[in-house]
């Protein structure tokens, strides 16, 4: 009876199980409502070709059902697998929720996810109704591969210093950001604040010191809407302020301030960079109702509180670069109440004066070859970052900013500033006043008045150059009967005129402080030409005759050369690789005749001043402007800055020392509609912008 009942069961069940012989046999009947089941299958899987070690990966999966039942609500896991079936070994990437799919119908998910895996090729492997929510049809074609694999490069290196007293163990966290919430702002050197308020009514309201920027810089804070992978428990409240690793020549003041109300107790602060890489403790002040944290670079902070018995988020696990060690440190002995930590005062002081001597001084010193810019820029930005945090701890004003880091940091700037001029004058790569500038920048702010002097003459030799205007205006007139056209006896029956003129200038561009690189000169024509042979009223031939000349009226010419420059390179997270960075541009050009008229006379389109003797008679002529000719080009073809236009250049357009050798023409028709005449005149317009250090 009992082994009746089991049978009964397992029947039930929709699986018979026959035992004879020692040998189990295992057979399946659908039940009759199995049909009436859905069926959830994946129809493709979509991943880029590529990703870089612990950075987020986009991934999609298309969710089909078969033709039949609903599918209810479930979730879809995105795992990364080296072999394209589903197994132990496979990594999971991402669970994300999948709304009802109708019988026949289909949905689209995405997902992201951080790459923690090795580095090689990885297949993308999504599986439908993973947590086995909905009773299927078939259970076992849930799961589908991408079709190429994803190939997991190498995280790029970190910058220097690492290994700082601790071998790295780091914390790589996921995070998405709000991106709706986000707002910007770009202060100058006199600083400026902005505020952006998370979905959960926390504030973060970053406020920039006057001289912490070398430049305006557009800073943005986007509020971070979840977090993954960190050893943190209940409410995080974090901001991701970009640029990444922006560095600071003054500390930025961050305040958290959550909704009225929130027990902020158990919170501490924790920091992390640029794809959620070295998670770690960070230095905040929490108070009654907000939390303060002070900044001299730009990554991810925030407050949350530590998971488990943890002191500080992140606790005995260490990041790679040497500086997020030391900020870790330095959360841990502030974590807790200052007079329960013995000797506090001393412990700062042998902190920061290890990291100065064993990670500071020492890239201070490889920063002083030409080649290692980005090296520099980073450790003279490091050393003056420690000097502000040794500050705000209340240590002497020698502690992290001893007489040797002083001397190094003036080394540094020194050397980088000589090689940027070099590679200014010798090789015309501009972009590397940009390291100049910033150079200059931080002399005025540290008062060095001899540096200055030195380097402001290097500085206005780079930044020379000439703009060469020429123009051409050709005119030909040609009249066939004036009479017959109704004009009466005024004009010729036969008329044929040509002029050629040819003039320009070279105009010198030099810093002004007050207009920036500028400078202007007088068009003079160059060459005259005209040539005129027809009848008179009469019938009579004229005397052929041809004038030219070389001395005339000038035109006057002003250029203004706007560069694109910033005293902000990008850092090594930005993936540079080159140095110094090209440049854009554009040149405003200003055309104006001194003493001719702009008017166009009927006959005569171009600007003829000339003396003629025929038949014993002499005859002075002048009609329409040659300067006024090119200033009607400019403004008819090139694009408009303000109220002058522009010849606009790129990276692209260099040549050497030629940044812009550009042409433009146009032809005109100007004589009278009714006149039985043809009247054109074509002007041609060459503008060369060469760099021309201490010309």
């Amino acid at each position: 009876m009992r082994a009746r009942a089991l049978l009964a069961a397992l029947v039930l069940a929709g699986t018979t199980t026959v035992v004879s012989t020692g040998v189990t046999t295992t057979l399946t009947a659908a039940p009759a409502h199995a049909a009436a089941r859905p069926d959830l299958t994946v129809a493709a899987v979509t991943a880029p070709a590529r990703v870089a070690e612990g950075k987020r990966l986009k991934v999609g999966a298309t969710v089909r059902a078969a033709s039949g039942a609903r599918a209810g609500a479930t979730r879809t896991r995105f795992l990364l697998s080296r072999d394209r079936k589903a197994g132990g070994a496979d990594r999971v990437l991402a669970t994300v929720k999948t709304s009802a799919v109708p019988g026949g119908g289909r949905r689209t998910v995405t997902a992201r996810g951080p790459a923690r895996v090795a580095t090689g090729r990885w297949y993308v492997l999504a599986c439908a109704d993973a947590t086995r929510r909905v009773r299927e049809r078939r259970e076992g074609n849930n799961c589908r591969a991408s079709s190429a694999p994803v190939r997991v490069a190498a995280a790029p290196t970190p910058p220097p210093g690492d290994g700082f007293a601790h071998v790295p163990d780091p914390i790589d966290v996921a995070h998405e950001v709000d991106a709706a919430a986000a707002r910007s702002f770009t202060p100058g050197t006199y600083g400026g604040e902005v505020t952006a308020t998370g979905a959960d009514g926390t504030r973060y309201r970053l406020v920039v010191p006057r001289d912490a920027l070398l430049s305006p810089v557009t800073i943005t804070l986007s509020p971070v809407a979840s977090l993954e992978g960190a050893p943190v428990t209940g409410p995080v409240r974090a901001v991701e302020i970009t640029p990444h690793g922006l560095m600071l020549l003054e500390p930025a003041t961050l305040t958290i301030t959550p909704p009225a109300g929130t027990d902020l107790s158990a919170s501490s602060g924790f920091l992390f960079d640029e794809g959620g890489l070295d998670f770690h403790a960070f230095p905040a002040e929490i108070g009654a109702g907000s939390a303060t944290v002070h900044l001299t670079h730009f990554s991810t902070p925030g407050i949350a509180a530590p998971s488990g018995d943890r002191a500080s988020p992140g606790a005995g696990r260490w990041p790679r670069r040497a500086e997020a060690q030391f900020e870790a440190t330095l959360a841990d002995l502030l974590a807790g109440d200052r007079g329960d930590v013995p000797d506090l005062g001393d412990r700062l002081k042998q902190l920061v004066e290890a990291y100065e001597r064993d990670v500071v001084q020492p890239a201070l010193r490889a920063g002083t070859a030409c080649g290692a810019w980005r090296a520099a820029r980073t450790a003279v930005a490091t050393a003056l970052g420690l000097s502000r945090r040794s500050q705000l701890l209340g240590l002497p004003s020698e502690v992290g900013s001893s007489d040797l880091t002083v001397r190094l940091i003036r080394e540094v700037s020194t050397a980088q500033a000589d090689c940027a001029y070099r590679s200014c004058v010798a090789d015309h790569k501009v972009g590397a006043v940009q390291t100049m500038m910033a150079v200059m920048r931080h002399k005025a702010l540290t008062g060095d008045q001899a540096e200055l002097d030195r380097l402001a003459p290097m500085l206005r030799e780079c930044l020379t150059f000439q703009v060469e205007v020429r123009g051409t205006a050709a005119a030909e007139t040609h009249w066939a009967d004036g009479a017959a056209a109704g004009l009466g006896g005024q004009f010729y029956y036969a008329y044929d005129k040509s002029a050629r003129l040819v003039g320009g200038g070279t105009i010198t561009l030099r810093l002004n402080p007050a207009f920036g690189l500028s400078g202007r000169t007088e068009t003079r024509l160059t060459e005259f030409r005209h040539v005129e042979d027809g009848r008179d009223a009469d019938g009579d031939d004229i005397a052929p005759f041809t004038v030219r000349g070389t001395a005339w009226d000038p035109g006057l010419a002003s250029a203004r050369l706007d560069l694109d420059l910033n005293a902000y390179l990008p850092s090594w997270a930005d993936g540079w690789t080159y140095f110094p960075p090209p440049i854009a541009g554009q040149v405003l050009l200003d055309l104006r005749s001194s003493a001719l008229d702009y008017g166009t006379a009927v006959n005569g389109p171009l600007t003829e001043t000339y003396t003629r003797t025929s038949g014993g008679s002499t005859t002075t002529a002048q009609t329409s402007s040659w300067v006024g000719a090119l200033e009607a080009l400019v403004n008819a073809q090139l694009p408009q800055s303000g109220l002058r236009p522009a010849v606009v250049f790129g990276p692209r357009d260099q040549a050497g020392a030629t940044f812009v050798d550009r042409t433009w023409s146009r032809t005109r028709r100007l004589c009278h509609a009714e006149a039985e005449a043809q009247c054109d005149e074509t002007t041609t317009l060459r503008v060369i912008l060469t760099h021309t250090p201490g010309a």
